[in-house]
């Protein structure tokens, strides 16, 4: 099937692709004029205070982290929210929070 008689089966489609334009037109004036776009002031990573996006958002005790900020206070390692513990606002692995706080005795 050559691309001639796939572009005309559908209403409105050009014979030649090379004339057609995919791209809509752009408004000319650089963008400096017309509307503007504002986001929401967001939230803030607790570790960072940068803004947190909602793809990249972890929220742990009711705060938000940035994924690569949720991060063991004792050896680094990145968290989840199914093995972290925390004690006084810091963040552990739970190995370190075990080692770190086991009763001894």
């Amino acid at each position: 099937m050559s691309n001639k008689s796939v572009l005309k089966r559908w209403p409105g489609a050009s014979a030649s692709p090379a004339t057609s334009s995919a791209a809509p037109a752009r408004a000319s004036g650089g963008g400096s004029g017309g509307k503007k776009i504002r986001m929401a002031s967001g939230e803030r990573c607790t570790v960072c205070e940068k803004r947190v996006y909602m793809t990249e958002k972890i929220t742990a005790d009711e705060k938000p982290f940035h994924r690569s900020c949720f991060r063991c206070t004792h050896c680094q390692k990145v968290l989840s929210l199914g093995n972290y513990a925390s004690l006084d606002a810091k963040l552990y692995c739970k190995p370190h929070f075990k080692q770190l706080f086991q009763l001894k005795g």
